[in-house]
């Protein structure tokens, strides 16, 4: 998989439907979550197509998430679930909703978990789950 080639699909995909740089700056973030997760997890390899035989437990690549979506993105991720349903309440931004929907599924077993923690923020569960959804399809598959 060619990594910027993704990006910058991503880019001209949410330039049209959001038309606004939190709404880039949040695919992009959901992008490079599914790009990690599907590298480390999906068992891809470099751009060259080597294969990468290193590869981290789920908790090592949940750390290389975090911390890079962080680091690019300015997120904050250091809050827990527990943390964010007291207050949580619709919002359809993106910088209220893509951390929320990364956070449910760092704090995810598998992929109904990721599904069931998104929908237990409340809020706008639909955009939520979607999000969570595609980063934990990338990294768990999908149940049968």
């Amino acid at each position: 998989m060619n990594i910027k080639l993704g990006r910058d699909r991503a880019k001209l995909s949410a330039e049209v439907t959001h038309n606004h740089p939190e709404g880039v700056k949040g695919a992009l973030a959901v992008t490079d979550a599914i790009i990690i997760s599907r590298f480390y997890a999906g068992g891809y390899g470099d751009d060259m197509g080597n294969p990468i035989n290193e590869r981290f437990t789920l908790e090592q690549y949940k750390i290389q998430i975090k911390g890079h979506i962080e680091r690019e993105h300015g997120y904050d991720l250091s809050k827990t679930l527990d943390g964010i349903r007291p207050t949580y309440q619709f919002n359809e931004s993106c910088q209220d909703t893509v951390p929320q929907a990364i956070i449910a599924f760092l704090e995810s077993k598998n992929f109904e978990d990721a599904i069931r923690n998104a929908i237990s923020l409340g809020g706008d569960n639909d955009t939520l789950a979607a999000i969570t959804g595609s980063i934990a399809e990338a990294t768990y598959g999908l149940p049968d």
